[in-house]
């Protein structure tokens, strides 16, 4: 197949592309996050054994033909589909990967190979799910922590790139009552933010990126199982996407996030979910 080489000292997305038809929504959100990240996207069709190169050839050309840019490169091969995704992520400097789930059935939860790749992937990945016609409210999901900075950034980035609003979002997981003997009391916001601690401070920055970059953004607090309460979030107040940090593979931290949060995210979202790691854009 013909390939379109695009220069390479910049950033690129890795879009796969699966055997089922292509949705043009579904591509045009992946382009345009893409975009706004400032990555060039790749189409990336992996061929197993029991599919022909001619069908492969035919996906990739009718993925590429819902896209409104034309300099998109398109790489096809052949062998298992996982570890051929996993090896071309090692091949450049990819900084996204982007799956998608069923278009035909927007509520089938992600696939099997979707969550394994998810784990496995050192760059940040998204999953498209029931993209709308415009992008217009960013959910970013916060650990509180100095390391959840860059998904904030992040996600007040792509807020500002395409002219969306954003809300960020912190969930307190209380001790049970009957761990400590004594009543459970919730924080409210105001108070989170009045108390001099690192979630105040991390949340006062977080308001500081915001207002820097002029996205129209307000802080929220929820407290309980996290994920639950972010699916909750995107119930109360529909999300175009939901951006959530994780660190890279391999840390003890990782491995409780991605091993709980984000798969289960994934699973019970019904909104795309983006997971930025450190060394992803």
């Amino acid at each position: 197949m013909k390939q379109t080489v695009l220069p390479q000292d910049e950033g690129y997305s890795l879009i796969g592309i699966g055997r089922e038809p292509r949705d043009p929504n579904h591509m045009r959100y992946a382009e345009a996050i893409s975009r706004a990240m400032g990555l060039c996207p790749v189409l990336f069709h992996v061929s197993p054994p029991d599919e022909s190169l001619e069908e492969g050839e035919r996906l990739l050309a009718n993925a590429r033909s819902m896209l409104s840019s034309k300099d998109v490169e398109v790489l096809h091969v052949e062998g298992n589909v996982e570890n051929g995704i996993v090896n071309e992520l090692k091949r450049r400097p990819y900084q996204l990967l982007v799956m998608e789930t069923s278009f035909s059935d927007p509520d089938q939860p992600a696939s099997q190979l979707s969550k394994r790749l998810a784990n496995r992937a050192k760059v940040s990945v998204l999953l498209v799910r029931n993209p709308p016609d415009q992008i217009s409210e960013i959910l970013i999901c916060t650990g509180g922590h100095p390391e959840s900075t860059r998904a904030v950034t992040l996600g007040i980035n792509l807020a500002q790139a395409i002219k969306a609003n954003a809300t960020i979002l912190h969930v307190a997981s209380s001790t049970p009552s009957m761990y400590t003997g004594l009543p459970a009391i919730e924080e409210g916001l105001e108070q989170v933010i009045t108390r001099e601690s690192p979630l105040s401070n991390h949340l006062k920055e977080a308001a500081s990126i915001a207002k820097a970059a002029g996205v129209e953004t307000k802080l929220e607090l929820r407290h309980g199982v996290v994920t639950e309460e972010i699916v909750r979030a995107c119930e109360v107040k529909p999300n175009d996407l939901v951006v959530i940090g994780a660190p890279k593979p391999g840390a003890l931290i990782e491995r409780l996030l991605l091993g709980r949060v984000a798969p289960q995210l994934i699973t019970s979202n019904k909104c795309s979910t983006l997971i930025v790691r450190d060394n992803g854009t």
